[in-house]
């Protein structure tokens, strides 16, 4: 008896090492002794090696239980990237302070970077090896869920437009959560500069933070009615513009190019009110880029930061370097800036053209009649006014004060709509452009600028609920094209050659029949 009781303790013995030995090829090393708490699942022990308790981690180790951290992490999302992939996870130590931190790869690969990391952000301490990190990252990743981050904002090519707050689809508006996550169509998209991990953070975002969707009763139609009391014909085409420049990606499809609206006029004239209406569109109000004091690499991220926005660039002068006018034609044309990328090898990349551009100045764009070509000019004279008229500025001003984003969000409800039948309407628009010129002989890409603005009206009039009508327009945008013909006529550098010869000869600085 006593032999065969030997004879089963030594089974035991030999089953319970064959076991301990199995979860230690696993990777779990799990004393047979342990004593768990009773909030921890003892199959998830033997899986992963570790337990949490009262936010600290418990180590299985071949000494038996250790504690190697003061607190605990849950991951939040993973954060899928080409070049910056991340990892959100939110701490909390034993004490019960909450922080959310970001992590780059080199911060997650690296028990040094890790430690670093997580110290800076208070009291976080952890003091086991790689390998214990390793079996929380396990655990971690499994738990993760994938998200893609929106790195600009306005139109997605997967079929939504993304503010800084939410989504704006054919069906409605989807806000972010607290963690800037927003899900479409079964994937999760992330949205930052509103997130939680960012918002305490008021010296980054600050564009984006303005180009916010804002839900409030007003009417394309009602602030139309006063946008055009204000600015009056130039107000038209400005609205022509702005709806244009949202389905900017589907012309630029279509045309290869998409035009440069241009305000020219003197100082208190309304140019720049104007611009400051039209940005009012896209939420709170954006700030201009000075061209004249900004540099090439500020203009080129100003133009790539929200895809079919609004992109302002004001104080245009002829004598600004000519590598900002080769700039400014290239926009014409999408074609952005390149530089070399160090991320990635230093590799070539060339910067995006994303935003619709408005450009203003005192100053008419004449230094390259390339550039004067591929603009909409638009000219503003009056500089005084009468009390109704500051009356109706006031209240255009107080209406836009808040920011309309509703009505982007409405116009591009028609998107689908737009697509589909915009090629069709711009055929019509163009026959419609010859025929009222008749035997004028204007610039093709003039014509076909406007004509472009123009269709855009046309194909929405059924949609939208404007105070003027596609027929309105096409009288005053003959005028406008043939001024903007005429303007090219004498400001061509042949035309200013005879001029200065002229002028020379008027001012006895040449002599007839002898210079």
């Amino acid at each position: 008896t006593s032999i065969a009781k030997k004879h089963k303790f030594v089974r035991s013995h030999v089953e319970d090492k064959f076991k301990h030995m199995q979860m230690r090829s696993e990777g779990v090393t799990t004393s047979m002794d342990v004593k768990l708490p009773s909030h921890v699942d003892p199959k998830e022990f033997q899986k992963w090696g570790f337990y949490e308790d009262h936010n600290q981690y418990y180590f299985d180790t071949k000494d038996g239980i250790k504690k190697f951290s003061n607190f605990v992490m849950k991951p939040l999302f993973h954060v899928e990237s080409t070049v910056d992939t991340r990892r959100i996870f939110e701490l909390t130590n034993f004490a019960g302070y909450k922080v959310t931190i970001d992590f780059d790869m080199s911060e997650m690969t690296s028990l040094v970077n890790f430690t670093r990391v997580i110290e800076g952000k208070g009291n976080f301490l952890f003091w086991g090896f790689l390998m214990h990190l390793t079996r929380l990252k396990m655990k971690w990743y499994e738990e993760t869920r994938t998200c893609s981050e929106i790195r600009n904002l306005g139109w997605q090519k997967e079929g939504f437009w993304a503010w800084s707050n939410g989504i704006s689809t054919e069906s409605g508006f989807s806000p972010i959560d607290a963690n800037g996550l927003v899900l479409f169509n079964n994937r999760h998209y992330f949205i930052p500069a509103f997130s939680n991990i960012y918002i305490e953070d008021k010296s980054i975002f600050l564009d984006e933070r303005r180009f916010i969707y804002i839900e409030r009763k007003a009417g394309i139609r009602e602030w139309s009615e006063m946008f055009i009391k204000v600015f009056g014909i130039n107000a038209k085409f400005a609205i022509a513009f702005y709806i244009s420049s949202l389905f900017r990606d589907h012309l630029l499809h279509l045309f290869s190019n998409f035009p440069i609206l241009n305000l020219f006029g003197p100082k208190g004239s309304g140019k720049s009110q104007l611009a400051m209406s039209l940005s009012c569109l896209y939420g709170k109000q954006q700030t201009p880029f000075n061209i004249h004091n900004g540099t090439k690499a500020g203009l080129a991220e100003h133009i790539q930061q929200f895809v079919n926005g609004f992109a302002w660039i004001d104080e245009y002068k002829n004598n600004i370097e000519y590598d900002k006018i080769e700039t400014l034609k290239s926009i014409y044309d999408a074609i952005g800036r390149n530089r070399l990328n160090f991320d990635k090898g230093k590799k070539k990349e060339t910067t995006q053209v994303n935003s619709a551009v408005t450009l203003s100045g005192q100053e008419m764009p004449t230094a390259d009649i390339a550039l004067f070509s591929r603009v909409i000019f638009l000219q503003f004279h009056q500089t005084e006014y009468s009390a109704e008229e500051k009356e109706n500025y006031n209240l255009l001003k107080s209406y836009e004060k808040q920011g309309l984003s509703c009505i982007t969000a409405e116009i591009l409800r028609h998107r689908t709509f737009f697509v589909e039948n915009y090629f069709h309407h711009y055929d019509l628009v163009l026959k419609d452009l010859f025929s009222l010129l008749k035997e004028n002989v204007v610039e093709d890409r003039i014509l076909r600028n406007w004509c472009v603005i123009l269709t855009s009206i046309r194909v929405l009039s059924s949609k939208i609920d404007l105070p003027f009508t596609y027929e309105d327009l096409t009288g005053e945008v003959v005028r406008l094209i043939a001024n903007q013909n005429r303007q090219i006529a004498t400001s061509n550098e042949i035309a200013i050659f005879w001029d200065m010869i002229e002028a020379m000869f008027d001012n006895n600085e040449i002599i007839d029949k002898w210079h």
